[in-house]
C-alpha cells in the first residue's frame, strides 16, 4: 500500500478481518514477519475505535502535551463549537453521552496536533 499526500485511504472489511491490525503495524506496535514498511513522517494522529481520554483537564485533553498555541487552541474549539458565543467559555453540551465526549475529545487532538497523516478507526463505532 502507498499513500501519497492529500491522498484518501480507506480501509473496510468484516468484522476480525484485521483493519485493526492495519493500524497497529502502520503505528509500528505489531512485529512484521515479511515485507517492509516505511513511513517517510513521525506526524500521524490516530484516533482509535476504543474511545479514552487522559485523566486531566480539558484543554490537556486537548493539547496532548504540546506546547499552546492559543490562536489553534481556540480555534479548534470553535471548529468543534465547544465554546459558548457569549463568554468564550468551553460549553460541554448537555444532551451529549459520555462516549461522545470521549470520542470527540480523540477527534479535537487530531484537529489541534495538525498531523502530515491521520488514522481515524472506526471512530462512530462507540456512537
Amino acid at each position: 500500500m502507498k499513500l501519497s499526500s492529500h491522498e484518501l485511504c480507506a480501509v473496510v472489511g468484516r468484522v476480525a478481518s484485521e483493519k485493526s491490525t492495519i493500524c497497529s503495524t502502520i503505528l509500528n506496535e505489531t512485529f512484521i514477519h515479511s515485507g517492509t514498511m516505511r513511513i517517510n513522517s513521525e506526524s500521524i494522529a490516530y484516533a482509535s475505535q476504543t474511545p479514552w481520554i487522559l485523566n486531566a483537564t480539558i484543554r490537556d485533553n486537548i493539547i496532548f502535551g504540546l506546547p499552546i498555541n492559543e490562536a489553534r487552541y481556540e480555534k479548534v474549539l470553535n471548529i468543534c463549537q465547544l465554546l459558548t458565543a457569549t463568554n468564550a467559555n468551553i460549553m460541554i453540551k448537555p444532551n451529549w453521552t459520555h462516549t461522545q465526549m470521549l470520542l470527540s475529545s480523540g477527534l479535537i487532538v487530531v484537529l489541534y496536533i495538525k498531523p502530515v497523516y491521520i488514522m481515524l478507526e472506526d471512530t462512530y463505532f462507540s456512537m
